[in-house]
């Protein structure tokens, strides 16, 4: 570790690798706040920001007083809702990550020390595509699927989100990572006609969904 980045770092990012992906564009490894972050073109895709996000979202489901045994985990990034489950809330589940990218992948294990374990596994393939035909089912889902700071098509819809409460156990949480856009509004009213009541969590651009099963 470079202690001089790490303390400057409170102060301003420190780039430490740039690269490019043919999949997700413009990648940074960046030192901010003391810990290394990944960072798309125009996002954060791990730790920071990101990682607070998810941490307030699973804090409002009250994640810490649920059993959580078994959890998919659509979108891996470099892996900073794994670090949060085992770390911050000491869950240790099996964690099935899905990742499309598979430079990511290389960078979460090289950078973050995020890789397959005895109870993590990875599998590098479309996350939507591979919701369709898992028949798993899980006590957690967690969802952050973008493009830089775009979600994915097809993400905000009922289809998608119909899916995914299959999956769920009874008693699960589903926790869906999104930024305000104008299809989110009528994705709202959406889930409203179908009877559909998420709670919602806001971090400072971020809109998640909270979806509880009975």
């Amino acid at each position: 570790m470079s202690n001089w980045k790490r303390l400057l770092s409170y102060l301003l990012p420190i780039k430490e690798h740039e690269l490019e992906s043919p999949i997700s564009g413009p990648l940074e490894i960046c030192w901010e706040n003391g810990h290394l972050a990944l960072n798309s073109g125009q996002a954060n895709y791990s730790y920071n920001h990101l990682e607070q996000v998810f941490k307030g979202a699973m804090k409002k489901a009250g994640l810490a007083h649920r059993q959580v045994d078994r959890v998919l985990n659509l979108g891996m990034g470099a892996g900073s809702t794994v670090k949060l489950l085992r770390k911050d809330f000491g869950k240790d589940p099996y964690i099935r990550s899905i990742e499309m990218d598979p430079l990511i992948i290389e960078l979460a294990e090289r950078y973050f020390s995020i890789g397959e374990d005895g109870k993590h596994e990875i599998i590098c393939t479309e996350a939507l595509s591979y919701v369709q035909e898992c028949m798993d089912t899980f006590d957690l889902i967690l969802v952050d699927l973008f493009i830089d700071n775009e979600v994915t098509p097809n993400v905000l819809t009922m289809g998608f989100i119909v899916r995914l409460m299959h999956l769920l156990t009874a008693g699960g949480v589903l926790i869906l990572n999104t930024l305000p856009h104008p299809a989110s509004e009528s994705f709202k009213a959406e889930l409203k006609a179908n009877g559909f009541s998420p709670r919602l969590h806001h971090s400072r651009d971020n809109e998640v969904f909270l979806f509880l099963k009975d």
